[in-house]
């Protein structure tokens, strides 16, 4: 009989990510493990919608020049005018808690 063992030693690569917030895509309404983000209007989808719709954002109708790719953990998201947790308000999103806090000056 074939036995498994499981106490084989696994070293994992990459960083943790600490308490990340989860947001979920406005199109697919699945939660993003990998954004999609809309260049130049910064809304994020999924990566899967993003590329499907690649040319004009779905969110503010802006045309998009490119879909840049980014992970969880790594977007802070504007919610002026929502909720942090709702999907009304701004949306566009920063790189860093900097960005975001300048723009909201």
């Amino acid at each position: 009989m074939l036995r498994l063992r499981w106490d084989h030693r696994v070293n994992l690569i990459g960083d943790k990510v600490l308490n990340p917030m989860i947001h979920c895509c406005d199109k697919c309404l699945k939660p993003i493990l990998i954004y999609g983000r809309m260049i130049p209007c910064k809304h994020v989808f999924c990566l899967s919608c993003a590329k499907r719709e690649d040319k004009v954002c779905p969110r503010c109708l802006e045309k998009v020049t490119r879909v840049e790719q980014t992970g969880l953990g790594t977007v802070f998201m504007c919610t002026h005018g929502g909720t942090r947790y709702g999907n009304a308000g701004c949306r566009r999103t920063y790189l860093s808690q900097r960005d975001l806090q300048v723009s909201s000056i």
